[in-house]
């Protein structure tokens, strides 16, 4: 509820002056246009280091995955900000986002929303092929899951912290694929169109591609 969001809020080791003004305007606005991510504790927690970073919430859906990830990237000072993790990799952000991306759009078109972590280590190992990243698999799930917080435990199983991050990867991967390789991976997307973000995400990041390699 807002009620909860507004109290954990609260309760968060962060700079005084940025809750207070995040609050206001959780109050006010944020809680009811994005009641799905910020009902997720962890979410919330994201929202709020990315508010902390640019002092506004982003209008566009990719403007605000993108700041996301790079706030969840990014750790600054522990007294400021509310996560504080050692990577386990050496990737700079653009090498990361490119092996993320592969590995989302690998399991988001063969349906894979969670999986073990032998799974998820064979997902790592099939998509540094793919972008031509190397990086030990443990490292780089270790960093997804603790470092990075883009994947989550879940039982025995790793989730997506939120399954948009997964559709928003997947868009930016179809986004820098060639072209024949675009029109192949929109013919799996669309079946989905309705009912998950990936086409909104990348209508918003490079509609010409969108309208070559899918409407014409």
């Amino acid at each position: 509820s807002k009620g909860q969001a507004l109290q954990l809020v609260d309760n968060l080791p962060y700079d005084n002056a940025v809750k207070s003004k995040f609050s206001i305007e959780l109050d006010e606005t944020l809680y009811d246009e994005h009641r799905e991510f910020l009902s997720n504790p962890l979410l919330l927690v994201i929202m709020i280091v990315t508010y902390g970073r640019s002092g506004e919430i982003p209008l566009t859906l990719n403007e605000f995955y993108g700041q996301a990830f790079d706030a969840l990237f990014h750790h600054h000072d522990a007294s400021k900000e509310v996560y504080k993790r050692k990577r386990h990799c050496v990737l700079g952000l653009q090498d990361f986002s490119k092996l993320f991306s592969a590995f989302c759009i690998r399991t988001y078109t063969q349906n894979k929303y969670e999986f073990t972590r032998l799974e998820a280590l064979d997902h790592v190992e099939k998509s540094k092929s793919v972008v031509g990243v190397d990086v030990r698999n443990e490292d780089f799930l270790k960093d997804m899951q603790s470092s990075v917080c883009l994947l989550v435990q879940d039982g025995l199983s790793l989730v997506f912290a939120h399954r948009s991050f997964q559709e928003y990867f997947s868009a930016k991967f179809i986004v820098g694929a060639g072209a024949e390789q675009q029109e192949v991976l929109l013919g799996n997307v669309i079946a989905n169109w309705d009912s998950d973000k990936v086409i909104p995400l990348l209508v918003e990041m490079a509609p010409e591609v969108v309208e070559r390699a899918l409407f014409l």
